[in-house]
């Protein structure tokens, strides 16, 4: 089945409409970012807010997505033509991580145990 068909296939008994009875009822922008590299901006944007939102059901905590477009002349003169690039950026939250304890030596150097702390060995402590 075609994109077109897809789209415009009826639904619940009511008529379906074309792609372009669909576009024409949309805000011009919408159908710019659709068409932007054949709908490689949407079908990313869609997908990066989709892996965002998971992370954020998971973690319960928020995230953030920018989407950033370049619009310039395609040539020099009388502006016929642009030419868009453009970037998505996804800041995911990070899930807490636990501090890990440790003790300074004397010579400076990190230890899992306690200087200060006696041993417990063979059921006395070790002096």
């Amino acid at each position: 089945m075609s994109e077109e068909a897809a789209v415009t296939q009826a639904v619940d008994d009511k008529p379906a409409l074309t792609m372009d009875q669909l576009k024409a009822a949309m805000p011009p922008v919408l159908v710019t970012l659709m068409e932007v590299h054949k709908g490689e901006l949407v079908t990313t944007l869609s997908e990066e807010m989709r892996d965002l939102i998971a992370t954020i059901r998971e973690l319960g905590k928020g995230g953030e997505l920018t989407m950033k477009m370049k619009i310039a002349p395609h040539d020099t003169g009388a502006v016929r033509a642009v030419d868009i690039n453009w970037d998505i950026t996804v800041k995911k939250p990070k899930a807490k991580q636990r501090p890990s304890c440790a003790f300074v030596r004397d010579d400076n150097h990190l230890s899992r145990r306690d200087p200060a702390q006696r041993e417990f060995v063979g059921g006395g402590f070790e002096e």
